[in-house]
C-alpha cells in the first residue's frame, strides 16, 4: 500500500527529469508541505499520472497531423 504521495526527491527518483521539468515550469505543485525551515515537498502520484497522460495525449495530437 502506499499513501499516493511522493517526496520531489522519490518522485525525481521513479519519474526522472520527466517530473522535475514539469515542475520547475509551475505544471505539477505540491499537494503538502513539511513542517520547518526547508518543508519536504508532497506531491500526489494522481497529479502526476493525470499530467503525464495530457502531455502523450498531446504529443500523440501533433504527431497525427
Amino acid at each position: 500500500m502506499t499513501s499516493g504521495e511522493l517526496t520531489y526527491a522519490g518522485a525525481l527518483k521513479v519519474y526522472g527529469q520527466w517530473f522535475a521539468a514539469a515542475v520547475k515550469n509551475g505544471r505539477i505543485t505540491p499537494v503538502r508541505l513539511g513542517e520547518g525551515k526547508t518543508p519536504t515537498k508532497w506531491y500526489s502520484v494522481a497529479d502526476i499520472l493525470a499530467y503525464k497522460a495530457v502531455e502523450l495525449e498531446e504529443a500523440q495530437v501533433i504527431l497525427n497531423r
